[in-house]
């Protein structure tokens, strides 16, 4: 019966009768499986790369539990190495409780303490106690929560932040009892540390963490703190105490000045009267200049005004009158004439033309004079 070459040998002689034929590979750090027939069939050894054509050590941190040129193996995370040439995973040792370190790490110190524990790279680590904290892997210290927030337990990666309407003033709490309710009426971030961070709520007023009084009707406060209160917009109005916006009026209505605190204190705006319980807008030739349900006085004889006009400054003259917006308006007198509306003064008829018409309100009412005779403008009779 034939034997086969043993590990790490090779043999392409046929009809060997001897182990000496049987030539060792290459390498020192060569395998190849038994029965090798050439010296292709020598890869690396266990624990062993191909790097630049020979077969190097695994570095620490990594193995390699199978023969062949294929890289060397990490150590998981959480393990070290510190054995060159592993040729086996149970070379990565597990980092000391509470600590952790990157894929291939290749000695103990790259264990770090996780967050909330603290103590040298390598362990061992200890967990923070209550009132403390650690946010970040290493060998940093825990620290003591800063005022405005708490850790009720041990091994704590960050602090509690005291709730809204809260607030504590302690460094290292250990407790949420720490943190004290803010007066009444007044609440505060979530996380704040002292008294004065607490305001009055919204339809309140006072000092940050003093005594606080509701806004008085007429009057409103839509943010937290010590804000002071302020009163309705003119066109609205708030009828109750503490509010926190006003109502405003219905269309067409308004107030006579900020602060009301009555829906009946709306009344009809300018350009509006009182009509069957609503408000209406002035008809053409009348105009309302004040807010109230009184009636909208009418324009001056030969003026007119849109509807809805506000003042008496929109009662403008009609056309064949002059005179200052909103004021009284006379007639063109003969001779002149006016086709516009508005207080701009009368057009004197041309030369050679007369107009005996008073409040003439086109130029075709200027005649013309006789054949072979003239007049001056602005002429007003015949003769």
């Amino acid at each position: 019966e034939c034997l086969e070459c043993g590990n790490g040998k090779f043999s392409g002689k046929s009809a060997a009768t001897n182990e000496t034929d049987c030539l060792l590979c290459p390498d020192p750090h060569h395998w190849s499986p038994t029965g090798s027939r050439d010296v292709l069939e020598c890869v690396c050894s266990y624990g062993y790369t191909l790097q630049d054509g020979q077969c190097q050590k695994c570095v620490r941190g990594t193995f390699k539990s199978q023969p062949g040129d294929g890289p060397c193996t990490d150590c998981r995370p959480g393990t070290y190495s510190e054995v060159e040439g592993a040729s086996t995973i149970d070379t990565c040792l597990v980092c000391t409780r509470n600590s952790g370190s990157p894929a291939g790490s290749d000695h103990r110190t790259d264990c770090e303490c996780m967050s909330g524990f603290s103590g040298s790279d390598g362990g061992p680590c200890v967990g923070c106690a209550a009132g403390k904290f650690k946010a970040s892997k290493g060998s940093g210290e825990c620290v003591n929560c800063p005022a405005g927030k708490f850790a009720n337990t041990t091994n704590s990666s960050h602090c509690f932040l005291c709730s809204s309407g809260k607030y504590s003033a302690q460094i290292g709490a250990s407790s949420e009892l720490t943190c004290n309710d803010c007066p009444d009426k007044q609440t505060s971030a979530p996380g704040s540390d002292e008294l004065t961070d607490c305001g009055c709520i919204l339809g309140y007023h006072g000092a940050n963490g003093g005594n606080c009084s509701a806004c008085l009707p007429g009057s409103f406060k839509d943010v937290v703190g010590d804000a002071a209160c302020e009163l309705c917009d003119q066109g609205s109005y708030i009828s109750f105490a503490a509010a926190t916006a006003c109502y405003d009026c219905e269309e067409n209505y308004n107030t006579t000045a900020s602060g009301s605190t009555q829906e009946s204190e709306c009344l009809c705006d300018v350009g509006y009267y009182a009509l069957n319980g609503s408000c209406s807008m002035c008809l053409r030739g009348k105009y309302k200049a004040v807010i109230g349900n009184t009636p909208c006085p009418t324009c001056t004889n030969h003026s007119d005004s849109r509807a809805g006009s506000v003042s008496a400054q929109q009662c403008k003259c009609n056309v064949g009158y002059t005179g200052p917006d909103g004021d009284f308006c006379v007639a063109c007198v003969p001779g002149t004439y006016k086709p516009v509306s508005g207080s701009s003064e009368c057009t004197n008829c041309s030369s050679g033309k007369y107009s005996e018409v008073a409040a003439a309100d086109v130029e075709s009412k200027c005649r013309s004079c006789p054949s072979n005779t003239t007049s001056p403008a602005g002429s007003s009779s015949l003769m």
